[in-house]
């Protein structure tokens, strides 16, 4: 029988630990072997279902800034933190209330489909797919409508960074927007 008190000792708990996980993933992922990565990450999202909302919307936020502030071309880190959100997201994606962090959520997902990295690019599309199930935004569309001036302040800003990577990641998602919403939509015309 699980009480109060111990579920209760299980967040206290988690909270170090998720801490200490995270950290751990986001300081030293190159010196740290595939496997015991992968151990790491499938642990994050394990100890993810004990914490309260409030942990989870501050390690969605630091993952996602991580995303966003990342060196240049550090494309194994790129894979790592998109593991790491999709993790949270696919385990426990219903816990997560905030409209805020999930806005942050979709849009660093959303940049992470256009990873310079192949690999990357596979986890980051499949933890965007999640993001838009688990936050009932429902379609890459309706996702992008919502927050399209965060996402093209987003993709101008990488074509402002010094790595051409990141340059071209910014362009293919501006393409991927000229592609995908309407028209009306982007010159702030309604829609007949």
């Amino acid at each position: 029988v699980v009480t109060p008190f111990i579920r209760q000792e299980w967040k206290s708990c988690g909270r170090k630990v998720l801490t200490a996980l995270t950290s751990s993933i986001l300081s030293s992922s190159h010196s740290l072997a595939a496997s015991l990565r992968r151990a790491i990450i499938s642990a994050l999202g394990a100890v993810a279902k004990v914490v309260s909302a409030d942990v989870l919307t501050d390690i969605c936020l630091q993952l996602t800034h991580k995303y966003n502030t990342l060196a240049r071309d550090d494309l194994e880190m790129s894979a790592m933190v998109g593991s790491c959100i999709q993790q949270i997201v696919s385990r426990v994606g219903d816990a997560i209330s905030s409209t805020e962090v999930w806005k942050q959520l979709l849009l660093c997902t959303y940049m992470g489909c256009f990873d310079p990295d192949k690999e990357a690019q596979e986890v980051w599309f499949e933890c965007f797919n999640q993001a838009l199930n688990h936050s009932g935004t429902g379609t890459k569309l309706a996702a992008i409508r919502r927050m399209l001036a965060d996402v093209c302040d987003a993709a101008t800003s990488r074509m402002k960074e010094l790595s051409w990577k990141r340059r071209l990641q910014g362009l293919a998602v501006l393409k991927d927007v000229l592609q995908n919403v309407p028209a009306a939509v982007l010159c702030n015309v309604e829609e007949e």
